[in-house]
């Protein structure tokens, strides 16, 4: 300023001061809001990135991702995953129709029981991300597992995972307590409902997706079975961090994607590959008075260095 005090006037250059510092103003705003656009993108908001890659080192370096820890999850953190699931079941217009108030206790326990029997074979995959700022609290988790086309379309009655312990007897399933080897995986996402769940809604639901996976369960797939995160800590990238396990998991089998994908994560899936293969709308005023339809995505990515066969 005291060398600005000097200068003769010159209108001239004022103005062309003026200029130049409107110009860096405009600039600075520019740079500030292409960040903030990236920021949001990278935690999931956006379902479009603007991000160029020589901001991926501001973003590692986040204190919130950085506490994010993924691994997989241990016998000791099933009824966890279940809690959580019950309680995203529970903001979900189709799932809390299914399972009342996000599930009862018993179901909870039900669920937990099919985890742990689900986690013994080997083509089933379950993961986690801990907050190792919060104690290494369990905020979400993640299930895939790895199909056979024909196997699974050829729909085999007794496999454990699809049958209500209450029910099932010990033994007759393909895997039971002592054969923890067994290599067929689930054949539904979704298992069997108990008696105190609405059972009519659940089984509408199977009975219209079953043709729907059966023309696209036509090879060996990688299938995302579920993806829960607790309401608490969505949209802080705990979700996004499950996703790419995933993603990277399928591209080291060379294997291709499947996902049933709710509307609220749609655009998230959409960003990282996926693409709609179908859809399946359901009238839930049916089963509620004032419910409109729910729509389900059938998603699906090719397979990392593999042809599009699916249109």
């Amino acid at each position: 300023m005291v060398v600005l005090w000097f200068v003769p006037y010159n209108p001239r250059f004022w103005f062309a001061l003026f200029c130049c510092l409107v110009l860096a103003f405009k600039s600075l705003l520019s740079v500030l809001w292409v960040f903030f656009l990236v920021r949001i993108t990278h935690l999931g908001v956006l379902s479009f990135s603007l991000a160029p890659k020589f901001f991926s080192e501001i973003f590692n370096s986040d204190p919130i991702l950085m506490s994010f820890q993924v691994r997989p999850c241990g016998q000791s953190d099933f009824s966890v995953c279940c809690a959580i699931q019950s309680e995203v079941n529970s903001t979900n217009p189709l799932l809390s129709l299914i399972y009342t108030d996000g599930g009862t206790e018993a179901l909870q326990e039900n669920l937990t029981y099919h985890m742990q029997r689900e986690s013994r074979y080997p083509d089933v995959h379950i993961f986690c991300v801990v907050d190792t700022a919060n104690q290494n609290k369990l905020i979400a988790f993640a299930k895939w597992v790895v199909i056979d086309g024909q196997t699974a379309n050829a729909g085999k009655e007794g496999d454990a995972p699809n049958q209500n312990p209450s029910t099932a007897g010990e033994g007759t399933a393909s895997m039971n307590e002592t054969s923890p080897a067994a290599t067929s995986p689930p054949s539904s996402p979704l298992p069997v409902p108990p008696s105190d769940t609405n059972g009519a809604l659940f089984n509408h639901f199977i009975t219209a997706v079953t043709p729907l996976r059966s023309r696209h369960w036509t090879q060996k797939t990688l299938i995302l079975d579920d993806l829960c995160v607790l309401p608490s800590h969505q949209w802080r990238g705990a979700g996004k961090l499950l996703l790419q396990t995933f993603i990277d998991f399928a591209d080291e089998q060379k294997l291709p994607c499947y996902i049933e994908s709710t509307p609220v994560a749609y655009d998230m899936y959409i960003h990282q590959g996926f693409r709609e293969v179908d859809t399946l709308d359901i009238d839930l005023g049916r089963w509620r008075q004032g419910g409109t339809a729910y729509r389900t995505s059938l998603l699906y990515r090719e397979a990392k260095g593999g042809s599009k066969t699916k249109s």
